[in-house]
Formats: C-alpha cells, sequence, structure tokens
C-alpha cells in the first residue's frame, strides 16, 4: 500500500514538473521551449509581431534545413541548430513559427 501511494505521488510531481522537450510535439509547444525566449530579447515579439518589416521571413523548408541539417543563412535567421528534434517537431515548428512571422507583418 505505501509503494502505491509513493509511486503515485511520483508520478503526480513528474507531471508537474517542466515538460520534457523530446515529447512535445506542436509547434506551438516547441516555439514556446526553443524560440520565445530568444525573439522576446531580440525585440521581435513574443508572436514575431515586430519582425522588420523589410525582411523576408524565412521558409518552412528553410527553417527544418536549418534547425536539423546545419544549413547557415545568418540572413535569414541566426544559428537555430537543434538537431534533437525529430523531423515531425522540427517541422510543426517551423510551419508555426512561418504562420506567426506571416500574421504579425
Amino acid at each position: 500500500m505505501l509503494r502505491a501511494g509513493i509511486a503515485t505521488v511520483s508520478l503526480l510531481l513528474a507531471a508537474c514538473g517542466p515538460k520534457d522537450p523530446a515529447r512535445l510535439s506542436t509547434g506551438e509547444e516547441l516555439y514556446q521551449y526553443y524560440c520565445l525566449s530568444c525573439h522576446q530579447e531580440r525585440n521581435l515579439g513574443p508572436h514575431l509581431e515586430r519582425l522588420p518589416h523589410d525582411t523576408r521571413p524565412p521558409q518552412p523548408h528553410e527553417l527544418v534545413l536549418m534547425m536539423r541539417h546545419d544549413y547557415d543563412n545568418p540572413s535569414l535567421h541566426p544559428d537555430i541548430r537543434l538537431p534533437q528534434l525529430s523531423a515531425e517537431q522540427a517541422d510543426a515548428l517551423a510551419q508555426y513559427a512561418y504562420k506567426l512571422s506571416i500574421q504579425g507583418n
């Protein structure tokens, strides 16, 4: 009985802690985990609403290349190497970020 109680409490505490980035799946979750703080620090706005109007936002496929395959194009985006992302995570994040960038401008 005591073991079951300890196991239940452990599971509840684990669920309240920070999310494991490997388990994040939506573009919004991934953006909040990997991108939001830097975009705010660079004064682009949390949802890229202050992205300069004279810059072309990177296309989703370009973001995936930068994140997963070390494609370097600083004129589109500073270094965003995230090789730990699965192909599905990278695609979800790229699609979400692109959607934000075109909505903000």
